[in-house]
């Protein structure tokens, strides 16, 4: 089964992280527009997920300070952190796909369970081997799909579906 949502919040942020004066280190607030995607088994009652309980996660950070709630509050992280959120309440082995777009130049990031993975696999092998350990690229263990470590949310123009090689198969 696979489901499609669309939903809106207002956010404030500020990016600490960037050089003193530049104009993202001050408070200021977009407008978000997320696509969700979820691929996966419905349950017995033939739902994948409850609308209301996706909605609810988006709808948490409306008119909020993101820096109280997500770390480093880039529209990467923003995605990353609602992909998260959406992937719990998902049935286990789902594919979950965010797509997040920043005001009204509409920056977009996108991340993706099988990213989260792989972030996690490397977060797991880090603290095992130390930092040098897959420094640049890491391979989801559950697809085979290569990520470059530094952008594991990735900028992504489109609205089109996830294709099967952005999920690890052929085309």
């Amino acid at each position: 089964m696979i489901i499609k949502t669309k939903d809106t919040f207002e956010a404030a942020h500020k990016l600490d992280f960037l050089p003193p004066g530049h104009k993202c280190t001050n408070l200021h607030g977009h407008s978000y527009w997320v696509s969700v995607y979820v691929d996966g088994d419905d349950d017995d009652n033939g739902m994948l997920v409850e609308y209301g309980d996706v909605r609810a996660i988006i709808q948490s950070l409306d008119h909020k300070f993101l820096n109280e709630i997500v770390s480093n509050p880039t529209t990467e992280n923003v995605a990353r952190w609602l992909c998260r959120k959406i992937r719990a309440i998902c049935p286990p082995d789902s594919y979950v796909r965010i797509r997040v777009k920043e005001g009204a130049r509409k920056h977009t990031a996108t991340c993706n369970s099988d990213m989260l993975d792989a972030e996690d696999a490397l977060a797991e092998a880090r603290a095992r081997q130390g930092d040098e350990y897959l420094q640049g690229e890491t391979v989801c263990p559950e697809c085979g799909t290569t990520y470059v470590l530094r952008h594991d949310c990735i900028a992504d123009p489109g609205d089109d579906e996830p294709t099967t090689t952005e999920r690890g198969g052929d085309t």
